[in-house]
């Protein structure tokens, strides 16, 4: 992936947590919480895999970023 591609897919990925994000708030307003939480949850998920996808190449091939495990624990070894 070339760096622009990179550039593109992480804007769209953010864009995709910022949806997310507001699917939770109307599925919240209308008291389906479970749904909510689930949508809050991979808003957060699909922010923090963006962020590790920034990073450098060889930490990304390292682990496998694609997988929820992965990414929390790379999220946590490297911003906790």
């Amino acid at each position: 992936m070339t760096k622009e591609e990179r550039k593109e897919y992480v804007e769209y990925r953010i864009k995709t947590a910022y949806e997310t994000y507001e699917a939770a708030k109307v599925l919240a307003n209308n008291n389906f919480w479970n749904s909510s939480v689930n949508r809050l949850y991979y808003s957060v998920f699909y922010s923090v895999y963006e962020m590790i996808q920034s990073i450098e190449e060889e930490i990304r091939k390292k682990f496998n970023i694609n997988h929820h495990p992965y990414t929390i624990l790379l999220y946590q070894s490297k911003y906790s």
